[in-house]
């Protein structure tokens, strides 16, 4: 079973306790919340799996200066955002 399939699962367990107060949303968007809650969580699971583990590598420098990637090769899939290389260092 897939980790997705597994979060699945839990939401409809949790979506299903309709007994709850829903104290966040006002009355008026409450029924908007309930039709796209369930969904919204969905492809918040799916970016996260996508963004937050498919997305290659952390990009480190040890306390040496050494790099665990070839700075000069790295390539910027998303050119229109900030160029600057973001890194790991030890003891920031």
């Amino acid at each position: 079973m897939s980790l997705t399939v597994s979060n699945n699962n839990v939401a409809l367990l949790t979506f299903a306790r309709i007994d709850e107060e829903v104290t966040f949303i006002h009355p008026d968007d409450l029924s908007l919340y309930n039709k796209w809650e369930s969904h919204a969580l969905e492809l918040q699971v799916a970016n996260h799996e996508l963004l937050g583990h498919g997305s290659g590598k952390l990009f480190q420098e040890a306390a040496d200066g050494s790099k665990n990637f070839d700075p000069e090769n790295v390539c910027n899939a998303l050119p229109e955002c900030d160029h600057s290389l973001k890194l790991h260092v030890p003891g920031h």
